[in-house]
């Protein structure tokens, strides 16, 4: 569970998930907004180390994956020093306090340094694709209301009155929208990320690089403008089609009934 809290002497995002394959890992990850610090280790080898610190809490992978899917009540962050090493300042240990039923059970992680690589794949590419999945919805969002505010125009346009008074919004400018967000980025620091998403190019080349999928829409049938449902012809008519079936059948009931013999002339 991904969390981000206040430690001694600064905010880090701290996350540990199961990776899944052939043999299933579990992954700390730590950021500080800087640097990143991380472990991966076997499942079975955490377990393993996790008895051998605490043996009288009894480990298994079934009290991680408990631990896991409960939200952390504390965090503890030190250089690493063990027997097998002097302390180092390019190294932590985390140590994550759980309660489970009351009781206090800890996973202690020894962390290292990432690389540059993992910094990129634990960090970078999730932002990345985060900022293009909420660029996108915001884009589809703004040009739902731009279309609802077309749909009401014509509807007056037609002679339609609203008469829902209290629930009347203004007409969605998106450029006036931008200028009163309350909320804004520092200027001059870093990437001009708005700028890089304003160009369409720009933003299919980062989709593509960051490896975002793109799922195919289908336009939904439009409705009348009119607003009333399309008027069947009579040949189309379910109606029409069940009283044509009714005449065949019983003209075919009538050919198959055999012959009364009282009737013979």
């Amino acid at each position: 569970m991904a969390d981000f809290v206040q430690l001694d002497d600064g905010h880090y995002l701290v996350d540990i998930v199961r990776v899944p394959g052939e043999q299933v890992h579990l992954k700390c990850i730590l950021f500080d907004m800087k640097s990143l610090w991380m472990e991966q280790l076997p499942i079975e080898a955490v377990v393993e180390r996790e008895n051998k610190r605490d043996p009288v809490c009894c480990y298994t992978e079934a009290l991680i994956d408990t631990l896991l899917a409960e939200k952390p009540a504390s965090y503890t962050l030190q250089p690493s020093a063990t027997e097998d090493e002097d302390a180092d300042e390019s190294h932590r240990r985390l140590t994550v306090k759980y309660y489970v039923y009351d009781t206090p059970v800890t996973l202690q992680f020894q962390l290292r340094p990432g690389t540059a690589d993992e910094l990129s794949e634990c960090v970078i590419l999730p932002l990345w694709r985060a900022v293009l999945l909420l660029d996108a919805k915001n884009r589809s969002l703004a040009e739902q209301l731009v279309k609802k505010d077309d749909e009401i125009a014509q509807y007056r346009a037609e002679g339609a009155e609203l008469k829902r008074t209290t629930v009347q919004t203004t007409k969605f400018e998106a450029q006036q929208f931008d200028e009163k967000f309350p909320l804004s980025a520092p200027t001059g620091k870093g990437l001009n990320i708005p700028r890089i998403l304003d160009g369409r190019e720009q933003r299919q080349k980062l989709i593509n690089a960051v490896q975002l999928v793109v799922e195919p829409t289908g336009q939904p049938d439009s409705p009348s403008t009119s607003g009333r449902g399309t008027k069947r012809s009579p040949s189309t008519n379910p109606r029409n089609k069940s009283m044509a079936m009714a005449e065949r059948f019983k003209m075919q009931s009538s050919d198959d009934e055999p012959d009364d013999p009282n009737n013979v002339k």
